[in-house]
């Protein structure tokens, strides 16, 4: 194999942006310079879940099903592990190059996982490793993960953004990834658009990923599956269960809900609630996380004084507390009562069943 692309997230950092450019140039890339973009499946078998690994010719390019299926508790890790790369390692005879995407893979570097680190660092000691591991400004993606995911997750905002956080510790899983892992090409790379190539991920992915910039022209790419306005997210948080999603990552009927917001083309007035919330969200981070931030921008050569933009006076720091977070309970909490939240929830639901 000419070189593994293991695009690995992270979550909200363009993700099913670059997986909807894939699908749709997986032909190109294989045509015109023999990188083949290849799906992970996990099939049900009696023991360890059969892991297939096929070219991408229809459908989802997201592989993301394996992580899945390896974290659960008590899943056959090892097992699964020298499944997925022995098999990456066999189509390797073939002598061309593979791109490999899902954003849940991210989960295996920053929990530090040895099992699945130590099966892809021997896939490295044959074949050339590039990890694209895409991180954004804390404060902008523990907002978008509770408006993806978090609202639905039966958490309040306080409990739900401290768990989030674990993952976001960017200078940590780099330093430890270069330190254990030195043969696999750790591309951590800035999500924010003054830092990407010419301002766009797409074009980033391509010109600092694939290294196709000159012999490969695209323009930048459409942005997919933007999350829920806030105020929105927090309205929907208390329906009923199966109402409008059978789980935190069943986004059926909330796409629909979405397609309708944006054909309204309507601008949301941001509320003091909310322009509140994120003041204190960024201050947060910035206690948190810019310190670090800053040598990992420095250590990879970003262009920025700081990863979270400055604050200003506004949001001068404060204690950076934990407990300070719990703030957003109240302020995350919708001023309508439970009858016209109620009455909201079933009019989006039944809206939506029309029109999907």
């Amino acid at each position: 194999m000419g070189r593994l692309i293991l695009h690995a997230g992270m979550p909200k950092t363009g993700s099913s942006t670059i997986q909807t450019w894939l699908r749709a140039n997986s032909a190109r890339l294989r045509d015109l310079h023999d990188i083949d973009v290849l799906v992970v499946r996990t099939r049900d078998s009696v023991g360890t879940p059969r892991v297939e690994i096929e070219a991408h010719e229809s459908g989802s390019v997201n592989s993301g099903q394996f992580i899945e299926r390896y974290m659960r508790p008590g899943a056959p890790r090892e097992a699964m592990s020298r499944e997925l790369f022995d098999g990456i390692a066999r189509r390797s005879e073939t002598g061309s190059s593979a791109i490999i995407s899902g954003e849940a893979f991210a989960q295996p570097f920053w929990r530090k996982d040895a099992v699945f680190l130590d099966s892809l660092a021997r896939l490295s000691e044959a074949h050339r490793v590039t990890v694209a591991y895409y991180v954004r400004p804390q404060h902008t993606a523990l907002e978008a993960a509770w408006r993806q995911w978090g609202f639905r997750s039966g958490s309040s905002p306080s409990q739900y953004l401290l768990r989030r956080s674990e993952q976001m510790f960017y200078l940590d899983t780099y330093e430890f990834l270069s330190s254990e892992y030195p043969r696999v090409d750790f591309a951590i790379r800035p999500f924010r658009s003054d830092l990407l190539f010419e301002g766009d991920v797409i074009l980033d992915f391509v010109a600092e990923v694939l290294r196709l910039e000159a012999r490969f022209p695209v323009t930048a790419g459409t942005w997919t599956n933007r999350g829920l306005p806030l105020e929105i997210v927090n309205a929907l948080r208390s329906a009923p269960p199966g109402l409008l999603w059978q789980s935190p990552h069943d986004n059926r009927v909330l796409t629909t809900i979405k397609r309708l917001l944006e054909e309204l083309e309507l601008e949301l007035p941001e509320s003091e609630d909310v322009r509140l919330s994120r003041a204190l969200l960024k201050r947060h981070a910035w206690n948190v996380f810019e310190m670090d931030n800053r040598k990992l921008a420095s250590s990879l050569g970003w262009q920025c004084d700081s990863f979270i933009e400055a604050l200003d006076q506004s949001d001068a720091p404060g204690a950076g507390a934990a407990s300070e977070l719990t703030r957003l309970d109240q302020l995350w909490r919708p001023k309508a009562s439970e009858a016209e939240l109620l009455l909201l929830q079933h009019a989006l639901a039944r809206l939506a069943a029309r029109s999907g």
